[in-house]
């Protein structure tokens, strides 16, 4: 496909386009008690929204700009569906026996650089690994046996998190 070179202008006109063709399902719950949910039920201590809250997951400032309500339930049901790579986990073991797990970050034939479990970026060297291992899962618990409104609710507020004044 060529590469196109439009104005800033015209790039989001056609995002508002094909936004416009995606079907936007509106979300059941109440986004009010979501955040409170999402408060208490710890989401906050791996996610950031607005500067605030945990590193450890991906940030939530803006995602129900990008996300659909479905994928966000999903996401919230499955989190194993679709895992990017910055969060698959890295389980190794030194030669002095130490755990080192983490998130991966990058790997090459020699090396793997990961932020361990306290947020700090470590670069391994392979050959002196006991064990090695990247597990392409999520370190977020499901949310699938949550009762349906509070799900609902969660959704509801994470689909409220969109860019100020941005298309939809």
């Amino acid at each position: 496909m060529p590469g196109l070179f439009y104005s800033p202008d015209r790039v989001w006109q056609v995002v508002a386009y094909l936004r416009s063709l995606a079907q936007r399902e509106t979300p059941k719950g109440d986004a009010a008690h979501g955040a409170a949910l999402f408060a208490s039920r710890g989401c906050a201590g791996c996610h950031r929204v607005a500067g605030q809250g945990g590193r450890s997951g991906p940030d939530l400032t803006q995602i129900g700009s990008s996300r659909s309500v479905r994928h966000l339930r999903e996401a919230m049901t499955n989190p194993d569906a679709d895992v990017r790579q910055r969060y698959w986990v890295v389980t190794a073991r030194g030669e002095d026996g130490r755990p080192v797990n983490g998130f991966l970050m990058n790997e090459d034939t020699y090396t793997v650089q990961l932020f361990d479990d306290v947020g700090n970026l470590r670069s391994l060297s392979k050959p002196g690994l006991r064990d090695y291992a990247v597990a392409k899962k999520s370190k977020m618990p499901s949310f699938a046996k949550l009762p349906a409104a509070e799900l609902d609710n969660l959704v509801a507020y994470l689909g409220s998190l969109r860019r100020p004044g941005g298309v939809r």
